[in-house]
């Protein structure tokens, strides 16, 4: 998403004149100078290496030593370069006078977005990886079905909305960003309307198709993260009731008849003369495993009602 925000910030001018009796949306664009577009574009591609680093970590590709110093720095690097861009075109030296005769276009905005995820992505990163250096966790991504089909459907939207905004950009005559504009309320269903509606018959023919698969892959997004959650929360009820159980199942214990109540009709006996150790290891398994059959039957319970 960052790096989709990124490219909007590049593809278009940070700066409009607007024609008397216009406003902002329909002023003309002024051309960016050289060393706005240059920055701009390293920024970009520093940004898209550390993505492409992170994804190569997640897939196993690259490891984890060589992939996060390359994704923090990149990120962090990419943001810099876009506050500097910003705190420029902020300042009078890159603003025209008259100033009500001229403003900040859409691409400043997204710039300012772009920076910001960018930061906060980096300083996440950051926690993680200290935390794997402290050892709190595994170095390695272990991503599961719904985390990785989050990220492809994710991945997959943006690339979607933006071609769209291209190809309806070029069939109707709109800048790219107003095309994007146009694509984003179209399929989050916000319906804002307004000017940019398509009015050739290739635009109408296509919006069709186009909503309809956008929503299709908002549905499945939306799914991604209930299944996520739902996934996260799974685990954790399950690690609760296991430890519930076996809380009761020390407290049962009846050192005389040697027993351990495991539920209110099932008591479980073991004893530990003339066992090797061995057998009791095998013992305590069979045990803690039933504890964690009993758990699991009472989460399935439990979670689906």
């Amino acid at each position: 998403m960052a790096n989709a925000f990124s490219i909007c910030a590049l593809v278009e001018t940070w700066r409009v004149h607007i024609l008397p009796g216009s406003d902002e949306a329909h002023g003309e664009r002024v051309k960016d100078p050289k060393w706005l577009i240059a920055v701009n574009s390293i920024s970009l591609v520093l940004a898209i290496v550390a993505n492409m680093a992170l994804l190569l970590n997640m897939s196993r590709r690259l490891s984890f030593e060589i992939a996060q110093p390359i994704t923090i720095l990149g990120w962090y690097l990419a943001s810099a370069l876009l506050v500097a861009l910003v705190s420029v075109a902020s300042s009078p030296a890159f603003r025209i006078e008259p100033r009500q005769d001229h403003a900040l276009s859409q691409a400043y905005y997204y710039g300012i977005i772009a920076a910001a995820l960018y930061s906060i992505i980096s300083s996440l990163l950051v926690f993680t990886a200290y935390g794997a250096w402290k050892g709190h966790y595994a170095k390695d991504f272990q991503l599961t079905s719904s985390q990785r089909t989050l990220m492809l459907q994710t991945i997959g939207f943006m690339v979607y909305l933006l071609l769209g905004a291209l190809v309806f950009a070029k069939v109707e005559g709109w800048q790219f960003l107003d095309a994007v504009y146009w694509a984003d309320f179209t399929l989050l269903t916000v319906g804002i309307g307004g000017e940019f509606v398509p009015h050739s018959h290739t635009g109408r023919s296509l919006l069709f198709p186009y909503a309809v698969g956008g929503l299709i892959m908002v549905g499945l997004v939306i799914g991604s993260v209930r299944s996520l959650i739902l996934e996260h929360g799974k685990q954790k009820m399950s690690a609760r009731f296991v430890e519930v159980k076996r809380q009761k199942a020390l407290s049962s214990i009846d050192h005389d008849t040697r027993t351990i109540k495991l539920g209110a009709f099932e008591t479980i006996k073991f004893s530990q003369k003339g066992l090797s150790e061995t057998q009791i290891r095998e013992q305590e398994f069979d045990i803690m495993r039933r504890i964690h059959e009993l758990s699991e039957r009472k989460r399935r319970y439990v979670y689906t009602n």
